[in-house]
């Protein structure tokens, strides 16, 4: 049988407030299950651990640029499968 967490022990587990479990929960970043009343909710181990494994590969990766360039010739572009720009020098196409 799978080992079931609640809100609490990840808290602890994290050293994070049950608030900020309840926003991934609610916002389907952590899957749970709601066993209704005080129960409250349970997360699989199994679900914790994809999780967590997910959060730490957006770490390594960073912020993600969400502004977008301030000029169209700021833009490299590339055609699917071309690779040709992948072994090119930045600085020699300036």
């Amino acid at each position: 049988m799978e080992t079931l967490l609640t809100v609490q022990q990840i808290c602890d587990q994290l050293q994070v407030s049950d608030q900020t479990v309840r926003r991934w929960i609610k916002g389907r970043q952590l899957p749970a299950m709601n066993l209704g009343g005080k129960a409250g909710y349970r997360v699989k181990w199994t679900d914790l651990e994809a999780f967590l494994k997910r959060r730490e590969a957006l770490a390594r990766v960073g912020p993600v640029r969400t502004d977008p360039p301030q000029n169209v010739e700021d833009v490299q572009w590339h055609r699917p499968g071309d690779t040709e720009h992948l072994d090119a020098d930045p600085k020699a196409a300036a």
